[in-house]
């Protein structure tokens, strides 16, 4: 299925609303909490996204780097959302009363090959 690309000012307005909201994200969200790097993660994707499908001048090597910044902030977002999944999870958990006080993800001094923890029980 082909399309024609759009118009120059189309491709502008489309972009716009996004735009502002990345800049308003931008404004008011403390980037330092993974929550708020999500949400501007994901506002960037967007951007770019809806400039490398509507950027009808765009040469193909332009279009690719659109494409490739779009993925990386992509994966940022990704990342961002696990780690704030993981925080509310362990908060939950604290506050609830349901299990001990562990993260969720193991502390660097219990990780161990596998050999190493059959070993350790066989002891």
């Amino acid at each position: 299925m082909q399309t024609t690309a759009p118009a120059p000012a189309a491709a502008r307005s489309a972009a716009r609303p996004l735009e502002e909201a990345l800049h308003t994200a931008l404004r008011a969200l403390d980037r330092r909490t993974p929550l708020a790097e999500a949400q501007i993660a994901v506002l960037e994707a967007a951007l770019l996204l809806v400039r490398a499908g509507t950027e009808a001048a765009c040469p193909p090597a332009e279009r690719l780097e659109l494409l490739g910044s779009a993925l990386g902030a992509v994966r940022a977002a990704v990342q961002a959302t696990s780690c704030t999944v993981v925080r509310a999870r362990d908060e939950l958990r604290r506050t609830s009363g349901d299990a001990p006080d562990q993260p969720t993800v193991p502390s660097r001094g219990t990780l161990r090959a596998p050999y190493e923890r059959r070993t350790a029980h066989a002891r």
